[in-house]
C-alpha cells in the first residue's frame, strides 16, 4: 500500500469516527435530556393523567389515575395492571365506605 492510498484511508476514518461520535452524543443527549419532554408533549392533549404512584414493594405500585374527571385507583405489577377501586367524587379523596354495603339483590328479610 502506497502512502497515498493510507492517508486516503486514515482520513476516512477519522471522517467516520467523527460522524459515529456525534451520533453517540446525540442519542446520550436525547435519553438523558430529552426523552421526558417527548411523552410530555404526547400526553398533554390527552384526557388521561396520573395523579400519584406510590411504590409498595420492588416493582408493584399503586397510582391513582384520572380518565375524563373520574379517578381510579389502580394496581400495577409485572404481572398487569389491576382497578382496585374507582374514587367517589364527593370528598375527592377517596373510596371511603361509610359502612357495609349491600349488592342489589342480597336483601334479607
Amino acid at each position: 500500500m502506497d502512502t497515498q492510498s493510507l492517508t486516503l484511508l486514515m482520513k476516512m476514518l477519522g471522517a467516520l469516527s467523527i460522524v459515529l461520535g456525534i451520533l453517540l452524543a446525540v442519542n446520550y443527549s436525547v435519553r438523558r435530556w430529552g426523552g421526558n419532554l417527548f411523552k410530555e408533549r404526547a400526553l398533554a392533549g390527552t384526557m388521561i393523567s396520573v395523579v400519584a404512584t406510590k411504590e409498595i414493594l420492588p416493582k408493584k405500585y399503586i397510582s391513582i389515575v384520572r380518565v375524563r374527571g373520574n379517578e381510579f385507583v389502580l394496581g400495577i405489577s409485572d404481572a398487569g395492571i389491576n382497578l382496585l377501586a374507582p374514587l367517589s367524587r364527593e370528598g375527592g379523596h377517596g373510596a371511603q365506605s361509610k359502612g357495609p354495603q349491600k349488592s342489589p339483590g342480597s336483601e334479607t328479610s
